[in-house]
């Protein structure tokens, strides 16, 4: 069995390990299978990390059609709200009518938290992935399509509500299917954007995210100082603009999208802008499964601007290597070494 075969596998042990209804039984089963093969608990431990850095912007939307049984079972689930019950328990001696208002402000304050799909059934969950140098195209059961980028990872989960692709690392272009029902959202560790049907890019790499909208209207929202930061800022892109998130989850000013650079990664390709050396020999990676070492710091900071067909490795690198006056010194299967041709 492949691995992705077994991300798979793991992503539906861990939905099912956090039903209520997850019987002995079934968790006999699941340490049956976790003890049958080292990488089944590897494939389970990795899943586990990307569910729990999703699990963080919980708080983002506010559930609007939660009715009381269900807000009874965040209250007595939740942690913040179970301390919050602590608190509100510790006023009971209180007079009644100013236990009844503190009561009345834990709710406005708060309720806006609980997360507005968290009690929504999935209908179906998986694991897609690319690797190294490998593009690959997923049409979702509602017809929209997800265009994979090199060294991608993302959880697709699917329900009567909500279509919520969580984007681990990596680029995709997606073209979303109009569903006024059922809102799409992509998540990632530091940003949700919102759609009901358009066409954008999403580009999760060394700890900082851009969204680019080619077509339509999305909202994005993101933690003004990092996950931990209950405060939510939110803008609205359309077609031809875009907006970087940074590692602290603040947004940079917005821009004007060169949607057609941006997505030239779908042919192949990758168009820089005075980007450094470093930086363009880092992306050549994503795409081979090679080691590149530069050995000129003089020189990893020097702008190139250009564009390059990155599955032709030998060619990206003598483009490179002529542009920065570099050569190659050591060249092996996994390995290649480059330094000043001065």
């Amino acid at each position: 069995m492949s691995y992705e075969h077994k991300l798979k596998s793991a992503a539906r042990w861990l939905s099912l390990s956090m039903d209520s209804d997850f019987k002995p039984e079934q968790e006999a089963e699941l340490e049956k299978w976790l003890e049958k093969d080292l990488s089944n608990r590897q494939a389970f431990e990795e899943m586990s990390r990307v569910w729990n850095r999703f699990e963080c912007l919980s708080h983002v939307y506010a559930k609007k059609d939660i009715n009381i049984e269900e807000s009874d079972q965040a209250w007595h689930k939740d942690k913040p709200f179970q301390r919050l019950k602590n608190i509100f328990s510790s006023l009971y001696s209180l007079k009644f009518a100013f236990s009844i208002a503190v009561f009345g402000l834990i709710i406005f304050f708060c309720f806006p938290f609980i997360y507005k799909d968290s009690f929504e059934p999935l209908t179906s969950i998986s694991v897609e992935y690319t690797k190294k140098g490998e593009q690959k195209n997923i049409i979702l059961d509602d017809g929209s399509v997800l265009e994979m980028n090199v060294n991608t990872l993302l959880i697709v989960e699917m329900s009567k509500k909500l279509r919520k692709i969580k984007l681990d690392k990596g680029e995709v272009f997606f073209k979303v299917s109009p569903d006024e029902k059922r809102p799409f959202e992509v998540v990632t560790p530091l940003c949700i954007t919102r759609v009901l049907g358009t066409s954008f890019n999403v580009r999760n790499r060394k700890g900082q995210v851009s969204v680019d909208v080619k077509q339509g209207r999305v909202r994005v929202s993101a933690c003004p100082s990092g996950l931990g930061d209950m405060r939510i800022q939110s803008l609205v892109l359309t077609g031809d603009r875009g907006v970087d998130i940074g590692a602290d989850g603040r947004f940079a000013p917005l821009r004007k999208s060169s949607i057609n650079n941006v997505l030239a990664w779908k042919q192949g390709k990758v168009i820089f802008n005075n980007a450094p050396v470093s930086e363009i020999l880092e992306e050549l990676e994503l795409y081979h499964p090679v080691k590149i070492e530069l050995k000129a710091d003089e020189i990893k900071n020097s702008g190139i601007s250009g564009s390059f067909y990155m599955r032709d490795l030998d060619e990206t690198l003598s483009l490179i290597s002529i542009a920065a006056s570099l050569k190659i010194e050591k060249k092996s299967e996994h390995l290649i070494i480059l330094k000043s041709n001065s």
